[in-house]
């Protein structure tokens, strides 16, 4: 099974429909072209396709639900990911069969090809259900020496260190740079799903500042004007915010405080409606990296790989694609070691086609 995303792909859609008008070029799940197009004919998938989850706007701004769910089988989808409401939408894909949207061909072609994968998988044979293993038989396969050994082996190839403008600044040693602050940026972040598995877990600046400081670095986590002026009021303090918003550190004062500055670049994932670094708005702060000349930075991606395009002027920037353990303890011996430990290639263009 192939599961169809809800985006468009106008180029590919005008290949196989030249005549298609701006405004009827639709996500894949309602798109003809894409689905019997592109994956059917050119492709040559014939197995089932999913749409991936109903309720995203990707596919409900094109037209009604009650339009959505007939067009999406009518293009060439086999399979709906989740109801609104079962009756109300069973209704809606029943009208589409009656009114002709979904011909009795496409109605057969879809059941054959859910019915058939059902097959494949054994679901038609009402076996008992079984058990799932106790949990201590499960932790003996997953998580295994094997799996931690090949976890450490991808963590260690996959680090990439996409740019380096000074390279002076490896290796990271506390002979060269005792004291290194820590400027933990993240995403704009959405209340949900994210919210709710994010929870309680310790920070990856924390993560990191505890690995640095375990090699002997001194590490300090950067804390924002803004941050300090919050919990001063919080505390019922009245804090002169002419200082916060007039005041400005001078370069000699910020410079003498730390030997190198570490901006780490936390982005959420899929469950944020956008992957871009949120940073305050104090002028003069430190979460911005308006100091690449005056220290040196390193800034470090970790679960979105497209930082630079935000943080142009980072002269040093290195892409990790997770917060794992297995991950930050390589990205550590890599900035001991220098330059020459990072061996991964950027799968991804990191400078988002600028130059």
């Amino acid at each position: 099974a192939i599961m169809a995303g809800h985006i468009m792909q106008p180029a590919y859609a005008r290949h196989f429909n030249p005549q298609i008008p701006d405004q009827d070029i639709m996500p894949a799940t309602l798109s003809p072209e894409l689905i019997q197009g592109l994956l059917r004919e050119m492709l040559g998938f014939n197995g089932m396709v999913l749409t991936d989850a109903s309720h995203m706007v990707g596919l409900t701004c094109r037209m009604k639900r009650s339009d959505v769910l007939p067009a999406a089988i009518a293009a060439g989808v086999d399979m709906f990911l989740f109801f609104n409401e079962m009756d109300e939408d069973f209704e809606s894909m029943k009208q589409g069969y009656l009114d002709g949207r979904i011909t009795e061909e496409r109605l057969s072609d879809a059941l054959h090809r859910i019915l058939a994968l059902k097959a494949h998988m054994g679901l038609h044979k009402k076996a008992p259900a079984q058990q799932m293993p106790p949990r201590a038989q499960v932790h003996e396969i997953i998580g295994c020496k094997e799996h931690l050994d090949m976890q450490k082996e991808i963590s260690d190839k996959s680090i990439t260190l996409v740019k380096y403008k000074d390279p002076e600044v490896l290796p990271l040693t506390p002979e060269r740079y005792k004291r290194i602050m820590i400027v933990y940026v993240k995403g704009l972040e959405a209340p949900g799903l994210g919210a709710i598995f994010g929870k309680n877990k310790v920070s990856p600046a924390e993560k990191l500042k505890e690995k640095l400081a375990a090699k002997g670095f001194d590490v300090f986590l950067y804390e924002s004007p803004i941050a300090k002026l919050m919990k001063e009021m919080e505390a019922g303090g009245k804090p002169d915010l002419n200082v916060y918003f007039a005041g400005k550190t001078a370069i000699s004062e910020f410079v003498e405080k730390q030997d190198l500055i570490i901006t780490l670049v936390d982005i959420a994932g899929g469950f944020q409606p956008v992957a871009r670094p949120a940073f305050g708005m104090t002028k003069g702060g430190g979460e911005i990296p308006w100091y690449v000349h005056e220290l040196p930075v390193i800034v470090i991606g970790t679960k979105q790989p497209f930082v630079l395009a935000d943080i142009p002027q980072a002269r040093t920037y290195i892409n990790t694609y997770d917060v794992l353990d297995s991950t930050f303890d390589a990205l550590v011996e890599k900035l001991m070691t220098g330059a020459e430990a990072f061996t991964g290639c950027d799968p991804v263009d990191a400078y988002c086609g600028m130059w």
